[in-house]
């Protein structure tokens, strides 16, 4: 991954990478975990991350559920000893701007 400034979000330029990989599979699978889900993770849409005491990511991936596809934002936290924590998983819902 690119290098990381402390205290800002920075864009993940490279979502295949096998970190960010990494942490998108733990979203889904610690969700199906605590929720009786069965998403089936799919990939990386984008993300963010933020250096910390550790490293915040946002995410948003896309996973089936129920035979849709679906795109779900994710927040987790690794912290210094690599112990991931999911925040939040929910139903991504884009912002919409301008006027139409």
């Amino acid at each position: 991954m690119a290098q990381m400034m402390t205290g800002a979000y920075v864009w993940i330029e490279n979502v295949e990478d096998p970190k960010v990989q990494e942490v998108a599979k733990f979203v889904v699978t610690e969700k199906n975990r605590q929720a009786s889900w069965h998403l089936k993770y799919k990939c990386v849409v984008q993300g963010w991350t933020q250096v910390v005491c550790g490293i915040n990511y946002k995410l948003i991936i896309e996973a089936r559920h129920d035979g849709v596809v679906t795109k779900y934002e994710a927040a987790v936290n690794e912290d210094c000893n690599g112990e991931k924590q999911l925040h939040y998983l929910k139903p991504f819902k884009p912002i919409l701007t301008g006027s139409t």
